[in-house]
C-alpha cells in the first residue's frame, strides 16, 4: 500500500514541483547567461570610457542586467524555501484540511502516510539542492567571463584538479561523508517542517497555520542551539589539537583528514538524533492526537 500512497503524493506533489525546478534551472542558465554578457558589457564600456567621452550604451545595459541578475539568483537561492513551503501546504492539506477525512479512511496505518510524505518531500528537496550546486556550477564558468571569453577556463581546470582529486581514496571518502550528511541534512529539514504541520494541526483548536510557523521557529531555535554547541566543543578540541603540535611538525593529508573527523561525525549523530525524534513526535500525533479541521 505504501507504493500507491508514494504514487500519489508524487502525482500530486509533481503538478508544483515540476514547475519550480524546471523554472529555477531555466532561470539559474538565463541568468548566468546574462551575467556573461554584463560582465562583457562592462568591460567594454570600461575600455571604451578612456577613449570617448559620455556614457556607452553597453554600460547602460550593463546596469539594466546586474539588477536583473540580483533578482534571478535571489529566487533561485531561495528555491529551497519554496520547496519546503510547498511541501509544508501538501501535508497540511493532507493531514489537517479536508482531504485528510478521505485520506484516514484508507486502510493504510499512520506511519505509511507518513513516510510516504517523507519519501516524497526528500526526493524533491534532494532535486531542489541538485538544481542549485548545478547553478552555481554554472553561475562559476560561464558567469564570470575572462577576456572576453564565453567560458572560464581557468575555473574549468581547477574543477578538473578537484574532480581528480575526489577520485582518491581520500577524495572518495569525504565525498561519502558529505553526502550522508547532505542527506541526512535534506531528511531533518523535511521532517522539521511536517512535525512543524502535524504538532501545529494537533495542539491548535484554531489558527493551525500560525501554530505551525511558531513550532516550526522553535525548532529551528533548538537546533540552532544544539549546532552551536557541537561547533563549540568541536572549535575547543581543535584549537587544543593543534596546540598540542609542534610548529615545526607539518600533518599528512590523512591526519588532517582524521582531525576532521570528530566534527562530522558528531554534526551527523546530532543530524540523526534529530530527525528520529521528530519523526518519533509526527508519528506518535498523527496516530494519538488527530485534529482535523
Amino acid at each position: 500500500m505504501l507504493g500507491k500512497l508514494l504514487k500519489y503524493d508524487f502525482r500530486a506533489l509533481s503538478r508544483s514541483m515540476v514547475p519550480l525546478q524546471a523554472g529555477v534551472l531555466i532561470a539559474g542558465v538565463l541568468g548566468c547567461l546574462l551575467m556573461n554578457f554584463s560582465i562583457n558589457s562592462l568591460v567594454n564600456s570600461i575600455s571604451y570610457s578612456y577613449n570617448y567621452s559620455g556614457v556607452p550604451f553597453e554600460s547602460i545595459i550593463s546596469s539594466i542586467s546586474m539588477m536583473a541578475i540580483t533578482l534571478i539568483f535571489t529566487g533561485v537561492f531561495a528555491s529551497s524555501l519554496v520547496t519546503l513551503l510547498l511541501l509544508g501546504h501538501h501535508i497540511y492539506r493532507s493531514f489537517v484540511k479536508d482531504e485528510a477525512y478521505l485520506a484516514f479512511t484508507l486502510p493504510v496505518t499512520p506511519t505509511q502516510h507518513l513516510w510516504s510524505k517523507i519519501i516524497c518531500g526528500f526526493v524533491w528537496l534532494v532535486i531542489n539542492v541538485l538544481v542549485i550546486f548545478a547553478v552555481t556550477a554554472l553561475m562559476t564558468v560561464i558567469g564570470f567571463p575572462i577576456d572576453g571569453g564565453f567560458v572560464n577556463y581557468e575555473v574549468l581546470s581547477v574543477y578538473g584538479e578537484i574532480f581528480t582529486w575526489l577520485f582518491s581514496p581520500m577524495g572518495v571518502l569525504i565525498i561519502i561523508e558529505l553526502l550522508v550528511l547532505m542527506l541526512a541534512g535534506c531528511f531533518v529539514s523535511v521532517i522539521e517542517i511536517y512535525a512543524s504541520v502535524i504538532l501545529g494541526g494537533a495542539v491548535a483548536k484554531t489558527h493551525k497555520v500560525l501554530a505551525a510557523v511558531g513550532i516550526y521557529l522553535l525548532i529551528g531555535t533548538i537546533t540552532g542551539i544544539i549546532a552551536s554547541i557541537v561547533m563549540t566543543f568541536g572549535t575547543m578540541f581543535y584549537v587544543e589539537m593543534f596546540s598540542s603540535y609542534s610548529y615545526s611538525y607539518s600533518l599528512t593529508d590523512w591526519e588532517i583528514f582524521g582531525l576532521f573527523q570528530p566534527v562530522l561525525i558528531g554534526s551527523l549523530i546530532c543530524t540523526i538524533i534529530v530527525g528520529v525524534v521528530l519523526y518519533i513526535l509526527s508519528r506518535s500525533s498523527l496516530k494519538n492526537n488527530l485534529n482535523l479541521e
